[in-house]
């Protein structure tokens, strides 16, 4: 973890004594001169003798920081930027350990599985398994990229796991995905100040996250029917008159805001800020997507881009925006993780996860050809009806 000795007022600073935040009078280096430090002796000349004669670099840290006193100078010794000599050996392990920082940052930098090979087909999907693809996709106009997992409801079950439920604290994504061995998953919802409340209507079973349902909200993922004749997941809009009936018949019930409706209208105003989506979409053939853009972008942008790519969505659910938007993806095949851009990505080097309360995520079936039989798209003369706003 990187840490900003001088900027930061509160955090410990290795000059002061028994980690106590350093005084007013107490000299801290920048990441700057702490990094000259450490690669200063690798440029001084090696005498003769084998070893690395300091001598004449005395004061050396007073020329390049002037409020260096005998705390910095104390550290320097360690160092070695003082009359001390280095033999080899020191220098030798110098360079390991910056040739090993160096590997770790190039490593922590890059998102999980982007070291995985990977051919991208023509039309960007690429078949990971029976009812799981995975597909890339550029966003025209700027840097940023679409993922997306797509999963057959025949082959995969989809589960809310929450810290309500579990009474357990927030954790990463890929703990949940350990945890209850998922296959992709992505945000279930935005959630309220309290830290694990969802901000829509959110109900697994007879556990209740929010009984709640929002005005403002027009959409809800449901999934694991009570009957044979229903889809085994989708997205039913609150257009159709009969939605209320429709979600008491669902065991997983997740209310968030629509992006698109099941008509493919963009339902997000144009403007507004730049940042980075986690949604959950339904496609014509009743398939379920997890999309995620890491790189920040606007909504409506967004929007379009979904309407435009191969993908066949149908009504999308916005469910998380900024650093809290994550997606996994845990396949023998391909594994990844990514989440949302934050404040957080310029002060620290690497990926840093955010802890999620309410996780959706979706699990393989023990025997999926039972319900193969049942046609994905069974409802959508039942649900769909009535879209217009």
């Amino acid at each position: 973890m990187f840490t900003d000795f001088c900027c930061n007022t509160n955090v410990l600073c290795p000059f002061s004594d028994k980690g106590k935040p350093p005084d007013a009078h107490t000299p801290r280096l920048s990441a700057r001169d702490l990094l000259i430090c450490a690669i200063r002796p690798l440029f001084t000349p090696i005498g003769h003798a084998g070893h690395i004669s300091l001598h004449k670099n005395r004061g050396t840290l007073q020329k390049f920081h002037p409020l260096a006193k005998s705390p910095v100078r104390s550290y320097c010794q360690k160092m070695c930027l003082t009359k001390n000599v280095v033999s080899f050996r020191r220098l030798k392990l110098l360079v390991f350990l910056a040739s090993l920082v160096w590997f770790l940052a190039c490593r922590t930098v890059a998102p999980a599985g982007d070291a995985e090979s990977w051919s991208e087909p023509e039309n960007g999907w690429k078949n990971l398994e029976p009812g799981l693809d995975f597909g890339e996709f550029q966003i025209r106009g700027s840097k940023a990229r679409l993922v997306a997992v797509r999963l057959d409801p025949v082959y995969f079950d989809f589960v809310l796991c929450s810290r309500s439920e579990a009474d357990c604290d927030s954790r990463p994504l890929h703990d949940w995905g350990e945890q209850y061995d998922l296959t992709a998953a992505v945000n279930a919802s935005m959630y309220l100040p309290d830290g694990y409340t969802s901000t829509g209507y959110m109900r697994q079973g007879e556990h209740i996250n929010n009984g709640r349902i929002s005005g403002r909200f027009g959409g809800f993922f449901v999934a694991g029917p009570n009957a044979a004749d229903l889809p085994e997941a989708g997205i039913i809009e609150r257009d159709n008159p009969d939605w209320r009936r429709l979600i008491d018949r669902y065991t997983l019930v997740i209310q968030n805001y629509r992006m698109i409706s099941a008509d493919r209208r963009i339902l997000w105003a144009p403007g507004g800020p730049h940042y980075s989506i986690s949604a959950v979409a339904e496609d014509g053939r009743g398939r379920i997507l997890f999309l995620h853009c890491r790189e920040p972008t606007e909504a409506y942008a967004f929007a379009q881009q979904l309407l435009h790519l191969p993908l066949d969505v149908r009504a999308v659910m916005y469910v998380e925006g900024g650093g809290q938007a994550g997606f996994l993806l845990r396949s023998a095949a391909l594994t990844r993780e990514l989440h949302g851009k934050s404040v957080a990505d310029y002060l620290v080097t690497g990926n840093v996860s955010a802890l999620l309360p309410n996780v959706l995520g979706a699990r393989k079936k023990q025997n999926p050809l039972q319900s193969a039989d049942i046609s994905p798209n069974c409802h959508q003369q039942e649900v769909y009806v009535n879209r217009s706003q």
